[in-house]
């Protein structure tokens, strides 16, 4: 009965996409959805890498304060990954690239690919981050890539790099933790005037992250229609004097 059901959720959505958009349109998203599904395994399958398992919350090896508001694992939905950052109005040579809660370090080799001058993932579950670690080692061996360096550590407690910056989250934890992340990312702009970005995938608080009068969100896209839903806003800029 539930595949019954599933069957018939689906074909009921099929139809009302192709009533909304045509033909053409629907066949567009299905194309999107089939990229989609193709791309995460094909990395794993080049590389040797393991990014596709979940790790659930309660399997994370981590302890301190913010465990209460931590993510489990999943992984970033790599096609639409690389298209949102391919968007960004930034020379991505001249950008560092930050990911907090990087997990298994997927978007850190898709933002290697993309040529981020320099690239860091934070990652505060000991078992996740030893992954991403021996995931990297195997990335390094087969491909030309961008220095990449992976962090244990919270990322509540993390200090930017005082350079152009790229920050990406994949939902990976609450406001409990957006929000002081955040404000290390203002006062480090405020310290180190530059052009910073927020890129949000899956922002399930976007309301959060809209609200901080320092960032002005450049483009937010929140229905899953059209792929994975994401946010990209922009630090606004410091005046040095």
């Amino acid at each position: 009965m539930n595949a019954l059901s599933d069957v018939s959720k689906k074909g009921a959505e099929l139809a009302r996409l192709l009533q909304r958009d045509g033909l053409s349109g629907l066949m567009g998203k299905i194309a999107h959805w089939r990229r989609h599904r193709a791309a995460q395994p094909k990395i794993d399958a080049e590389y040797g890498t393991d990014t596709l398992a979940w790790v659930t919350v309660r399997d994370l090896a981590a302890d301190g304060p913010n465990i209460p508001f931590a993510s489990g694992y999943g992984p970033s939905p790599a096609y639409d990954s690389e298209l949102i950052l391919k968007q960004l109005p930034v020379h991505r040579e001249g950008y560092a690239f930050v990911d907090l809660g990087c997990g298994k370090g997927l978007v850190l080799m898709l933002a290697s690919q993309l040529g981020f001058r320099r690239i860091i993932g934070v990652e505060f579950a000991r078992n996740v981050y030893e992954i991403a670690v021996a995931n990297l080692d195997k990335f390094r061996r087969k491909a030309d890539v961008q220095p990449i360096e992976v962090i244990l550590g919270d990322a509540a407690e993390f200090a930017f790099p005082p350079e152009p910056l790229v920050v990406y989250l994949y939902h990976p934890f609450g406001p409990e933790v957006i929000l002081p992340v955040l404000e290390n990312l203002r006062l480090s702009v405020s310290e180190h005037p530059r052009d910073c970005w927020v890129v949000y995938v899956n922002p399930v608080h976007h309301q959060v992250v809209s609200g901080c009068d320092f960032l002005i969100t450049h483009k937010a896209v929140l229905g899953k229609e059209s792929g994975e839903p994401y946010a990209l806003y922009r630090m606004k800029q410091v005046d040095p004097r």
